[in-house]
């Protein structure tokens, strides 16, 4: 936590921009995605907010010990991705496939619609139901504007809008419904999901790409770090992150001590990132006043679970977090109130991208200097 102080659309199937749809990230073209039902009947938007608000809300559970488990704490097999191109879902649709997977037992978080898997020769085994996602449509008939993935003055597009990478983005004006099935509900294939990473390997990885964020050379570098104290803040006066020593960090919830730490710091430097030379968060700003820091919180909450997902690492909700808990449970269950949590959803899916784009900077100047051509080399964890 901070210190003191009815339109012609174009569909994406997992939030990209309407210029990426011509290479479409779950691998089909815009045409395919006609003739396949992706253009099908356009759901309005809060209609569709308020399908994710329920699948998040069936997920969240109040364990014995009173303390709140979330459907983003369970992201410790990874982000659900495409399970042929390998590209990662976001936000919204990453959480309807993280509450799924965690309900119905999936091992690993690999997804493709029907006639991907048909494609490859897979089946859908008998009785299986697919997951719905929501695809995002965009206005085709209104300006476009560019963006750039990581940038201080990337436009505020909302949860779903946009290409994660840049490109053009236009306004959100519904959504189509799609299943999806998981890899466990296919038969006749051979695919053999990835062994996940030791957690100790990933809470590693995760510090490293906050440390390598910490040394960027730009006026985007991340705050500065000093342990001591017993509580972890980022004071925005000083652009510190003060933290208790990674060694005074016990096992909590399931989370060994360095497991906890570095989901932690991820949730601080989240807060980091919504600064005034930086993503200049409203949020942030207002933090003063309890809607906003609620908020904020969210932000920081979902950031820290997009981070620590990108390495398999699971998260846990604070202990002094537990009192904001009800708040985003009503949002969620208010149709006037919902979208301040898919804003938050959306602002952290921005500062989570932010982070890995600042800290991939680095990287990829520490392979220069090291090996004299680019690429070679050097450089930190590899989301």
């Amino acid at each position: 936590m901070p210190g003191p102080q009815t339109a012609k659309g174009r569909s994406a199937a997992d939030g990209r921009s309407t210029a990426e749809e011509r290479s479409t990230a779950d691998g089909r073209s815009t045409a395919e995605e006609r003739s396949t039902g992706a253009g099908g009947e356009i759901v309005a938007v809060d209609d569709g907010y308020a399908q994710i608000a329920q699948d998040i809300l069936s997920g969240a559970c109040e364990g014995p010990n009173g303390v709140w488990r979330m459907p983003w704490h369970a992201l410790e097999g990874g982000l659900p991705e495409n399970a042929f191109s390998g590209r990662r879902f976001r936000t919204s649709n990453l959480l309807t496939l993280s509450v799924a997977c965690k309900r119905r037992g999936f091992k690993a978080n690999l997804w493709a619609p029907a006639e991907q898997w048909e494609r490859k020769r897979g089946r859908i085994r008998a009785g299986e139901t697919g997951t719905v996602i929501l695809v995002p449509v965009f206005d085709d008939a209104a300006p476009a504007k560019r963006w750039q993935a990581g940038s201080a003055n990337a436009p505020k597009s909302g949860p779903l809008g946009g290409d994660p990478e840049g490109g053009e983005l236009r306004p959100l004006i519904g959504f189509t419904r799609e299943p999806w099935f998981n890899v466990a509900q296919i038969e006749g294939l051979d695919i053999r999901p990835p062994a996940p990473p030791l957690p100790s390997q990933a809470a590693r990885a995760l510090l490293q790409l906050l440390a390598d964020w910490r040394s960027t050379r730009t006026g985007l570098r991340g705050p500065a770090l000093v342990h001591g104290g017993h509580q972890a803040f980022w004071n925005p006066a000083c652009d510190r992150i003060t933290s208790p020593a990674e060694a005074a960090y016990g096992d909590y919830d399931g989370l060994s001590g360095l497991e906890y730490y570095a989901a932690v710091l991820a949730h601080e430097h989240v807060h980091a990132t919504g600064s005034r030379n930086r993503l200049k968060r409203s949020s942030l700003a207002g933090y003063s006043r309890r809607p906003e820091r609620a908020k904020e919180e969210m932000v920081a909450e979902l950031g820290a679970a997009f981070l620590c997902g990108r390495f398999g690492l699971g998260t846990v909700l604070r202990p002094d977090h537990g009192t904001y808990v009800r708040g985003w449970m009503e949002n969620l269950a208010s149709r006037d109130r919902r979208r301040d949590f898919f804003w938050a959803a959306g602002e952290a899916q921005k500062a989570a991208d932010f982070i890995v784009a600042q800290a991939s900077s680095i990287q990829a100047s520490t392979s220069l200097a090291s090996t004299g051509r680019p690429g070679a080399g050097g450089g930190g964890p590899r989301p």
